[in-house]
């Protein structure tokens, strides 16, 4: 009994080589693990790592194509196509290129697609960009044929921004802002009781006869301009005329706003038409007679007035504008009129008036605030003519492209591109390269310019064949015939 409790009591235990085995398996495992873990952590970071690199790369290409298109922009201001170096031979800016093709649309519009390039990454934007519009407004008082200002006249500028007329001019105040121009010859007359005052420019077309009286003074430059201005033609709104209307009654006669066509209006002695803005105004003929008025009401918006066949503001009728700003109120006459347009009425007039096929007899009484320009103006006594220089302003503002529309067209990483630069990828030499500003297609270029020494000097063919380096002041210029805007020329 004693040899079995004995047995029982015996512990039996593995050898000491096979506990060692064992633990030897677990760490083998355990270092698997931890390898198969960095492997795909490694994996895993490579991947990001290269995915951010990629996002990082098409950025920088998003940003190449915008800068693309903001040159193309540019271009556009400055009568440009839009064209900014080719696929062959891009424009290299920074560490990537970029090339920007302009298709014409019609309608003054274009459309710019820009495709930048950096690194690995590539970018294609696009946009539709409407051309700006030339204004005349800006010319002031203007008249393409011969024009005499009258003894004792007044002709200067002001800026309708910066308060009243009357507290910007007056005795000893010379702004230097009035412009009077002509295609043809400019004769300003002065008498001692009656002298003329001219603050501004003043200019006769190229070659013509510029007279001034001793008892003149003009305050800002005097000669003959280099180019004839083109007074582009009109054309009023297809409006449906209505039956003309003859007004008589004391009742003042409301034309509602909006589109309105009439065959003809009259204002009788003693009755009133209120224009109500926002409106366009069609009318064949329009004639307002002695004690007659014509009132533009511009609280609710501009008024666009667009006459025919005639128009008579005939001596002793009045005119008047709500507003001072010269923007809300265009009269514009379009077409050639059997007999000269009449402002004869009295009153202040702030706005702008086109004729450019038109001949306009302005009286005394009539006071412009804004612009004057007509095929041939005559002025039948002193005139009081102030140019506001906040219509320059909107002039410059509206020959500016617009922005129609933005779009991303891709945004892929060329096939086979890797981590390759651009330039690598596309086999070209940077060195080779031209900068954006030297990138815009090649245009017929016509200008008057003086040069470093101060002479006037001319130049007419590509532009590539000019210098602007020898520019000193830019006169007139033109790109593929369409003018470009003063002072952006060397864009």
């Amino acid at each position: 009994m004693g040899n079995v409790r004995n047995m029982r009591g015996l512990r039996t235990t593995a050898p000491a080589g096979r506990r060692g085995g064992s633990v030897l398996v677990l760490a083998l495992i355990a270092v698997g693990m931890v390898a198969v873990l960095a492997t795909s952590y490694l994996q895993l970071s490579t991947a990001v790592t290269r995915r951010q690199n990629q996002a990082t790369d098409t950025r920088l290409a998003f940003y190449m194509a915008e800068a693309g298109l903001s040159e193309a922009y540019a271009g556009l201001k400055v009568a440009k196509t839009g064209n900014v170096g080719t696929p062959e031979r891009p424009a290299r800016f920074g560490n990537g290129l970029f090339w920007v093709t302009a298709t014409d649309l019609g309608d003054d519009r274009v459309e710019l697609e820009s495709t930048g390039m950096v690194r690995g990454g590539r970018a294609i934007l696009s946009t539709i960009a409407e051309r700006g519009e030339e204004s005349v407004t800006s010319l002031g008082i203007f008249s393409a044929g011969d024009v005499t200002i009258a003894e004792g006249s007044t002709v200067d500028g002001y800026d309708s921004r910066d308060g009243a007329y009357e507290l910007q001019c007056g005795p000893g105040i010379a702004l230097g802002a009035g412009r009077l121009g002509s295609n043809a010859a400019v004769t300003i007359r002065g008498k001692i009781k009656a002298p003329t005052y001219v603050d501004g420019d003043v200019s006769a077309g190229p070659g013509a006869q510029l007279l001034i009286e001793k008892e003149v003074t003009v305050t800002g430059t005097k000669g003959n301009a280099d180019l004839a201005v083109e007074l582009p033609e009109v054309e009023a709104p297809a409006l449906k005329l209505s039956p003309g209307v003859d007004h008589k009654k004391l009742v003042p006669m409301i034309v509602l706003p909006g589109e309105v066509g009439l065959e003809y209006l009259t204002v009788s002695k003693g009755a009133e038409v209120v224009l109500q803005g926002p409106a366009t105004v069609v009318i064949g003929e329009l004639r307002v007679t002695s004690r007659g008025g014509l009132q533009f009401d511009t609280a609710g918006g501009a008024i666009d007035l667009y006459v025919t066949e005639a128009l008579a503001l005939e001596p002793g009728s009045w005119i008047a504008t709500s507003s001072t700003d010269p923007s809300q109120v265009t009269v514009v006459v379009a077409g050639l009129t059997a007999a000269p347009v009449r402002l004869g009425a009295a009153g202040s007039f702030f706005g702008a008036v086109y004729a450019p096929e038109a001949d306009v007899s302005v009286d005394p009484g009539f006071e412009v605030f804004g612009s004057l320009i007509a095929k041939r103006l005559e002025f039948t006594g002193s005139v009081r003519l102030h140019f506001d220089l906040y219509l320059a302003e909107l002039a410059a503002r509206k020959a500016l492209p617009t922005f129609l529309s933005w779009r991303i067209v891709d945004l892929a990483r060329p096939k086979g591109a890797g981590n390759m630069d651009p330039f690598r990828f596309l086999n070209l030499d940077p060195a080779t390269l031209p900068l954006p500003a030297d990138a815009h297609a090649d245009q017929d270029l016509e200008i008057v310019y003086d040069d470093l020494a101060g002479a006037q000097r001319s130049f007419m063919g590509m532009e590539k064949s000019f210098s602007w380096g020898k520019v000193k002041k830019v006169k007139t210029s033109k790109r593929d015939g369409r003018k470009v805007n003063r002072g952006m020329d060397k864009n």
